[in-house]
């Protein structure tokens, strides 16, 4: 005796199972997902910074070991110094930054200071005459070896979107910013790069955290 064709479907009850699983994969999954673009944004972010470090070390050579001032005389910041060195405006964005970026004038470096998604410590790199001149004979620009601990003072790092003054941050919180995991990237005086935590750098310029923004507080 043949066999009967028997048409087999999926029950409503099983048909639910399925779709609560793909759902519940799908919440476990796209967290991920997003973490991982985000691990990428922050990569390619912290080679723009590592870019800009590897700039000023440039700039440093050219000019009798001084750094960069973060502004001098008219038009002449930190983004129009360092361009030079990077010749690429694109170095100067953020891509975690979702905002539409200002144009970029090859013809006017200074409209680098609105593209700049990044800024320059104006506690030991500014403009102008340095607040602490008489009390500790300094003036800008800064020279490499009145830096005693490169390694560990700010030069460059991931700035608030703030307008006109988004390419200068300073120690008691200026511009400073926290886009990638809670944290931000950082380039330090001796060129390295790195990823650090709120904690390293906004707390109101505290005397653990001033030596990080001011060389001039660096312990011997």
């Amino acid at each position: 005796m043949g066999r009967k064709n028997v048409k087999t479907a999926f029950t409503l009850i099983e048909l639910l199972v399925v779709i609560a699983i793909i759902a519940l994969l799908a919440a476990i999954l796209f967290p991920v997902f997003a973490r991982a673009r985000e691990n990428a944004r922050r990569a390619s972010c912290l080679s723009n910074l590592k870019q800009m470090g590897m700039a000023v070390m440039q700039y440093m050579q050219d000019f009798d070991e001084t750094y960069p001032v973060v502004a001098g005389s008219g038009s002449t910041t930190w983004t129009f110094l360092t361009y030079p060195y990077i010749k690429n405006p694109q170095i100067y964005v953020c891509p975690s930054v979702t905002e539409p970026i200002p144009a970029f004038s090859p013809t006017s470096l200074s409209s680098l200071n609105g593209v700049s998604q990044y800024c320059m410590n104006n506690s030991s790199f500014g403009s102008g005459v340095n607040p602490y001149l008489d009390t500790y004979g300094l003036s800008w620009p800064t020279r490499m070896a009145a830096v005693r601990r490169p390694a560990e003072l700010i030069l460059f790092m991931d700035s608030q979107l703030d307008g006109t003054t988004r390419y200068w941050c300073d120690v008691g919180g200026k511009s400073v910013a926290y886009r990638h995991f809670e944290g931000a990237n950082i380039t330090f005086a001796d060129g390295h790069a790195k990823w650090q935590k709120p904690t390293f750098y906004r707390t109101g310029g505290t005397a653990a955290i001033e030596p990080r923004w001011r060389y001039w507080r660096q312990p011997s």
